[in-house]
């Protein structure tokens, strides 16, 4: 990541930017799977929920780096400095987190039947629809502020600001209130939350009205990835804990390609509105079959696990 960075810097043409880009990404997205894989062990020991407390940070810190950045490309500094102030902290963080020491598990009645895969990617659909409901709206609400509603660069600002705003209430308010919430049945109201939201978004005749569908959308969205991510976790013997969470993971990720294309595609051939009410539709069937389904899964590996 940290050469990924610094390279970002120093880089003058496309394709070395381009393989900045993906050795930045690449460090990133194996940290990422780290981490949720520590923090699935952290509650497995603890039996305390904490995925969306992870998550919760990420929001703010995503939010606190950007403001950064802005403030020293304000200031006069180049890309360099920028990027290379990013490892630095990186390479901060590396020193200063101490994780403890763990051991190889031991094969147990749990492990004996394997990893249960379809359990593990329903429960990364979940994860993917969730970071779609994310990251779709998040690229593309300034522009419908702007675009669609007629609103000026600064407004347009709001859009995105608010997404973050809501998603990051929503993960932290979830640690502090929902601990001994059903995780399941607050996956299937948030989802229902965040797809109503985007479609009051999509459907906004004004600013504010689209304000507040970015502000339910990001509420609604945000817990559904950290608690899939948590019960896949869960789910699994601890010998398989990190193939799982890699797996869920991964299949997350695609939302980052698929966002982008599913938004592109139906905003030309329909119109911006339509592109916000088809992932609006996404969440609402995740809420209605996709979560339904997970539960009876997971309901059926426990029973056979007890036994």
């Amino acid at each position: 990541m940290i050469i990924g960075f610094v390279l970002s810097g120093l880089a003058q043409g496309p394709v070395v930017v381009g393989f900045a880009l993906f050795l930045a990404a690449g460090g990133s997205g194996v940290a990422d799977v780290l981490a949720n894989a520590e923090v699935s062990e952290a509650e497995s020991e603890t039996g305390r929920s904490l995925m969306n407390l992870n998550h919760g940070l990420f929001s703010l810190t995503y939010a606190v780096a950007a403001i950064c950045v802005g403030a020293a490309r304000e200031a006069g500094f180049g890309p360099f400095a920028i990027f290379a102030g990013m490892g630095v902290v990186v390479a901060t963080l590396m020193i200063w987190m101490k994780l403890p020491v763990r051991s190889v598990p031991q094969d147990d009645a749990a492990s004996a039947s394997g990893m249960p895969y379809a359990l593990v990617w329903v429960g990364g659909l979940v994860v993917l629809a969730a970071y779609l409901g994310e990251a779709a709206p998040e690229g593309w609400s300034a522009l419908h502020v702007e675009r669609t509603l007629g609103g000026g660069p600064a407004q347009g600002a709001l859009g995105p600001a608010l997404l973050a705003t809501g998603m990051a209430v929503g993960r932290l308010g979830a640690h502090l209130f929902g601990a001994g919430w059903p995780p399941m049945r607050v996956m299937i109201l948030a989802s229902c939350i965040g797809g109503l939201g985007l479609a009051l978004a999509g459907a906004a005749p004004s600013l504010s009205v689209a304000y507040v569908g970015f502000l339910l959308g990001g509420l609604g969205v945000s817990v559904v990835g950290p608690l899939a991510l948590g019960l896949v976790g869960q789910a699994v013997s601890p010998r398989y804990r990190l193939a799982a969470i890699s797996q869920a993971a991964g299949l997350g990720y695609a939302a980052f390609f698929l966002g982008p294309v599913i938004m592109g595609y139906v905003a030309e051939g329909v119109g911006l509105r339509a592109a916000f009410y088809v992932i609006a539709a996404i969440m609402l069937v995740v809420a209605a079959v996709l979560l339904p389904l997970w539960a009876r899964m997971l309901g059926v590996h426990t029973q056979k696990a007890a036994e």
